[in-house]
């Protein structure tokens, strides 16, 4: 029987230290582990990309760490995966998943609406390998089909909801679109604005999902991280021995600790700040200075029927845009007392940003435009406060706008 996301926040993935018998897994902060003899330490060495992440041994923590590894075992009972691999940044995952599933010849197929770093990755730094990309909006299917066989692409890679303008996309039907098209290419897809409490999108046919776990699965901005998830456990496993050998971009200990910690109240939280999100959405779409809301949970999205059959909940962002672009400025200029003004997302404060100007702000501007970046659009990540307060703050600081 599959145990609920809050038992398997708190149970999933940890044991009681076997020595001291505590119950928090330690921070391991050692970066190597040493071994009695030869035999042993190769013994070790050779289980450290372990298939059964159970079973993983430790020489040095570049590779592995206990601490990563428990992480990475609870990470796999909440998402409901086979395996997970800790990164040191969500980002840090986005960029080898893409790299890792590349096939030299032929090309990447990206969303137009994507994260910025994320867009900054396929249109400056991949070219610079010889790597090409093209770039669509996923909402259209019949051009997805076309452009699919217009081209040879090893990675197609999007996100759903999109940062920041909420877009949804048919996770389903783009998956089965490309895998008809071609089934050695594969789908990566960034489920940060989701989270693993709204969005499951492995079981509708991604083959990597992946998170920055800076975000909501750690939920105190207090830690960065990422992770891959997938049901391939030998994929992983030399993914592992790339990753970790050769790039090196693993967690610390403390971080990984940290965002452990985080994963105990994932359910809670997200659950929360998606009730508050509907809440605050409702309030701010009868609002006569708010001119749009962009919320997936509201029947006013463009793709609530899409939304609504693969998010529930709907998640703890929104967008939406004052009637006068000219006024952004001035409501962001310390009207606010409780919501925060702050690039972050995911965490239990409630933030703002201005993505026109902070997040996205070296964003080519006919893409901004095309994806719906507008200068009124503001991006709210909604906390766990008492939404009575929240909404009282939008209502002191709009009226002095």
């Amino acid at each position: 029987m599959q145990r609920g996301i809050n038992t398997r926040g708190v149970h999933g993935g940890e044991k009681v230290e076997p020595i001291t018998k505590a119950l928090k897994t330690p921070i391991y902060a050692s970066n190597t582990f040493s071994y009695p003899n030869m035999e042993k330490f190769f013994e070790a060495a050779s289980n450290a990309y372990g298939i059964n992440p159970e079973e993983i041994t430790y020489f040095y923590s570049r590779t592995a760490n206990p601490t990563s590894t428990a992480l990475e075992l609870k990470l796999a009972t909440i998402i409901g995966c086979k395996g997970t691999l800790a990164t040191s940044s969500g980002m840090a995952a986005i960029t080898f998943i893409i790299l890792a599933n590349y096939k030299s010849g032929t090309k990447i197929l990206a969303s137009d609406s994507v994260y910025r770093s994320t867009n900054q990755f396929t249109t400056e730094t991949l070219p610079k390998m010889g790597i090409a990309c093209d770039y669509l909006d996923f909402r259209d299917l019949g051009a997805l089909e076309k452009q699919l066989n217009k081209d040879t692409y090893s990675v197609v890679h999007f996100e759903s909801p999109a940062n920041p303008t909420m877009r949804c996309y048919d996770i389903k039907a783009i998956c089965d679109l490309v895998h008809e098209y071609n089934s050695e290419t594969k789908v990566t897809f960034d489920n940060t604005f989701a989270s693993p409490v709204c969005q499951r999108p492995l079981e509708l046919g991604v083959d990597f999902e992946v998170h920055s776990s800076s975000k909501f699965i750690n939920g105190h901005g207090d830690a960065l991280g990422g992770v891959i998830a997938c049901n391939d456990t030998e994929i992983l496993s030399e993914f592992r021995r790339q990753f970790g050998e050769t790039l090196g971009q693993t967690p610390s200990p403390l971080n990984s600790y940290l965002i452990l910690r985080g994963l105990k109240t994932l359910g809670l939280r997200v659950n929360q700040q998606s009730k508050n999100a509907l809440k605050i959405a409702k309030y701010l779409e009868e609002h006569q200075k708010v001119n749009r809301v962009y919320y997936p949970g509201l029947s006013s999205h463009p793709q609530y029927e899409v939304a609504r059959k693969q998010m529930n909940p709907f998640g703890g962002m929104l967008s939406f845009e004052l009637e006068n672009a000219e006024k952004v400025r001035d409501f962001l200029a310390d009207r606010l007392r409780i919501i925060l003004l702050a690039m972050d997302l995911g965490d239990i404060q409630s933030l703002i940003e201005w993505p026109y100007i902070m997040t996205h702000y070296d964003l080519e501007y006919n893409l901004k435009i095309t994806t719906g970046i507008t200068e009124s659009l503001l991006r709210l990540s909604v906390g766990i406060e008492d939404v009575e307060d929240l909404i009282s703050d939008f209502e002191q600081g709009l009226k002095h706008i």
